[in-house]
């Protein structure tokens, strides 16, 4: 199958002459969309059939109305991805003004495309789109485009989400596995356990968690109930360790026996958990939270921030970023902001991703005044791509004063997990109900594990080496 990988390969460049996107697209005769184990699509290329197919609606989206025309030619006449889908429904065709009972020569195709393009101010979006095409549906060796529904963003993870949703619908035929010729995938195992009961998964669970995984190029091993093998597999986790491991902790009683196995062969490695031990996210739940640690193994999506150009991320960069991302919605604490000089945790770019995303919801708590229709944490992981938990009983100090009032400090962003101390981020902050805003209290290395001295130089992070 195609990945995330092909939808980047390549950029086009597009402009807002509509009139000179579709002469140059219909100066070239019969174009075909090749579609990957599939006999191509052949689309319509004379001007009226370009215009009247342009025409269509787009979904709200980030791309200029100016720029439509080229924008959906390059989507539907030059995709980098493309994954074929099941047939349209006979219903809806029948909505869609082609009754399938009078069908003769007419064949309905469906397909998942995905372009990268660039306008001219530089601004970079991508597209995708569930086309549905009837083959002979004009005359024979005419194909009509029925539908093209597209979306359009900045946002790279906003797209990779609206892929996700139409890779439930793919074909049969197409497989979790690298095209021919393609670089190998990496492989994460998946200890996922638990059960087939359709109230908690779904039919065909495990096909659309492995193509998921196979968008980010990386093959996902799963193993069905590994407690009833934990000596089999705690000894494969060490002699032939994988890219990653994640671990569900829904229905596995024990994750942090694997875990444990498996950093010991492979340390620093990726190693998570998968869900809740309260079994309380739905499957909706754990596919978004599958796809934000399926971006944190695999590039293009790891360690990307919202800095304009090739800016090399590091602490000083982070701490100007981060003190620019304060408001009404989100507030840094003294202790906080000292935080930022000289913080001991190595990655300074997944802090600032991890605190940008972290206003942005503090921004959509606010706005919705605390009401966000959903726990915060499902909103954190399927809006906003950070797992948030809401207790922590190994903190020292579980509260703060505030304008006299005194705050819950246990929610944090788990920014890392299962890795040594020195590895281990986290971002402690207090839900403020009554001011509907954010009070982060510490940025940093893992809560019990440091304390602050202060002195005439100013704060300074000492690891605690005891419990």
């Amino acid at each position: 199958m195609q990945t995330l990988a092909d939808l980047l390969a390549a950029r086009r460049l597009i402009n807002e002459n509509a009139d000179e996107a579709i002469a140059v697209t219909s100066r070239r005769g019969k174009v075909r969309i090749l579609i990957p184990g599939e006999n191509p699509v052949l689309l319509p290329s004379d001007v009226t059939e370009l215009s009247t197919l342009l025409q269509g609606n787009i979904i709200v989206s980030d791309l200029d109305p100016h720029f439509r025309a080229a924008a959906r030619i390059s989507l539907l006449y030059e995709p980098t991805f493309v994954i074929p889908l099941k047939a349209p429904s006979a219903q809806e065709l029948t909505d869609l003004g082609r009754d399938p009972v009078n069908f003769r020569n007419e064949r309905p195709r469906c397909l998942c495309l995905g372009v990268q393009v660039q306008v001219p101010d530089m601004k970079i979006l991508y597209g995708v789109a569930r086309v549905i095409a009837l083959e002979n549906g004009i005359r024979m060796g005419k194909t009509a485009i029925l539908s093209v529904d597209d979306f359009w963003s900045i946002d790279l993870d906003e797209v990779i989400e609206r892929i996700s949703d139409f890779l439930q619908e793919a074909k049969e035929d197409v497989r979790a596995e690298p095209e021919e010729g393609a670089k190998k995938w990496r492989t994460v195992v998946a200890l996922l356990g638990g059960t087939n009961d359709p109230s908690k998964l779904r039919q065909g669970w495990m096909r659309e968690f492995r193509l998921l995984a196979g968008l980010y190029s990386i093959r996902l091993d799963i193993r069905p109930k590994p407690e009833t093998a934990r000596a089999e597999i705690v000894a494969e986790l060490r002699s032939k360790p994988p890219t990653g491991l994640l671990v569900w902790a829904d229905w596995v009683a024990h994750p942090e026996v694997f875990i444990r196995a498996y950093l010991s062969a492979r340390p620093g490695a990726y190693a998570e958990l998968l869900g809740r031990a309260d079994r309380a996210s739905d499957y909706d739940d754990h596919v978004a939270e599958l796809r934000m640690h399926l971006a944190e193994i695999a590039p293009p999506l790891a360690d990307s921030v919202d800095l304009p150009g090739d800016v090399q991320v590091t602490w000083e960069v982070a701490r100007t970023e981060i003190l620019a991302l304060a408001g009404p919605h989100l507030v840094l604490t003294e202790r906080a902001v000292a935080m930022l000089e000289n913080n001991p945790y190595p990655k300074p770019s997944r802090m600032l991703q991890h605190m940008q995303r972290l206003a942005d919801l503090a921004k959509s708590y606010r706005t919705a005044s605390g009401r966000l229709g959903k726990r915060l944490e499902d909103v954190a992981i399927g809006d906003y791509g950070i797992e948030i938990a809401l207790f922590d009983q190994e903190l020292n100090e579980k509260t703060i004063e505030i304008d006299g009032r005194s705050l819950n400090t246990q929610p944090h962003v788990k920014v890392d997990d299962y890795k040594s101390p020195t590895d281990v981020g986290r971002i402690y902050f207090a839900l403020d109900i009554e001011e509907r805003r954010f009070v982060v209290d510490h940025i940093g290395l893992h809560d019990y594990r440091l304390f602050f001295i202060t002195s005439d130089f100013g704060c300074c992070p000492v690891l605690q080496t005891g419990p």
